[in-house]
């Protein structure tokens, strides 16, 4: 009788083991899923902010020498990007 309890036991701890195995595998799929997403974007905002950056220094350069509104957003918009550049490096660093 006692050895009927340990094996019901056994067999109920190896059943929860496969359920947690199985999620685990699903998990895993999600993940997978999740970073590439995750890849793709962050590929495209980096490849979005050396555009805006390398725009903003174009005009910073055809406005050299002028005050105005411009030569302020085009400074603006390459520091941002700047800023913007860095704060994706560290995202790689905290991934």
């Amino acid at each position: 009788m006692r050895y009927d309890k340990i094996i019901k036991k056994n067999n109920k701890i190896t059943d929860e083991l496969d359920n947690i195995k199985k999620e685990l595998e699903q998990l895993k799929k999600q993940n997978d899923v999740l970073s590439s997403a995750l890849d793709g974007t962050m590929h495209e905002v980096r490849r979005f902010s050396g555009e805006l950056s390398d725009y903003a220094e174009k005009i910073s350069r055809l406005t050299t020498g002028q005050n105005g509104k411009i030569k302020d957003l085009s400074d603006t918009i390459f520091f941002t990007s700047g800023m913007l550049a860095s704060r994706l490096a560290f995202t790689d660093i905290e991934l």
